[in-house]
């Protein structure tokens, strides 16, 4: 109910704010951009990068949750999943101290193999305390690679598409976890925990993957302009 709340008053609060005429009198100034532009490869590959943090955030709940059954306290896996927020929330708020130098596509590269290096060590967990320190060096990285997509979001939307691109990326992000949420599960029942834990780590190779091609795009990017 207080989550409910917040969402309600926070999310109501964000979309009825004033400048919110502002930006459409500026985006309604220029021509719009076609669909074309939306699904060109710039904006593809930050499609990929989030899907690939959907399908991290379902393999990863899931295979949690097979986790702590295992030990018989699967209603605790919500808590300890929680530790994931721990470094995310943290790093993510982080990002504005950043340097411009250090680059929106740097980041994602950087960011993205955080996750990797911690993520690797999944399997061979067997205790919550070390689940727990995993999940949080797992949240440093996450947090600022989805703070940084949405970013690159912002700044390539074509004009008047932002609202667009955005819902995109977002959508992305529940494809992913809904798809391997399913998907894990099942496979949690015929292999079990050990042989899920290999879902995560995936989706973190592929988040790793999908950061270097969106820098080769930026290096096109600024190469044409």
């Amino acid at each position: 109910m207080v989550a409910a709340a917040l969402t309600l008053v926070c999310v109501g609060g964000f979309a009825l704010h004033p400048t919110a005429s502002v930006v459409r009198r500026a985006e309604h100034s220029a021509p719009t951009g076609s669909l074309r532009d939306v699904l060109s490869a710039k904006i593809l590959v930050l499609a990929a990068g989030m899907l690939s943090i959907g399908t991290f955030f379902g393999s990863m709940l899931t295979s949690l949750t097979s986790f702590m059954e295992d030990r018989g306290a699967g209603d605790s896996a919500g808590v300890v999943y929680g530790a994931l927020g721990i470094g995310s929330a943290i790093f993510a708020i982080a990002v504005v101290l950043f340097p411009a130098s250090f680059t929106l596509a740097a980041r994602w590269i950087v960011f993205a193999l955080v996750s990797l290096v911690s993520v690797v060590f999944l399997p061979t967990i067997h205790s919550v305390p070390a689940m727990v320190a995993v999940l949080v060096v797992l949240g440093i990285g996450l947090g600022p690679t989805l703070v940084t997509i949405f970013s690159l979001g912002s700044a390539r939307a074509p004009v008047g598409r932002s609202a667009t691109v955005m819902t995109i990326l977002s959508s992305a992000v529940v494809v992913g976890q809904s798809l391997l949420t399913a998907v894990t599960g099942r496979v949690v029942d015929a292999f079990g925990t050990s042989v899920s834990m290999w879902f995560p780590i995936g989706s973190v190779v592929l988040m790793v993957l999908f950061g270097l091609w969106n820098a080769r795009i930026e290096k096109g990017i600024r190469t044409a302009s």
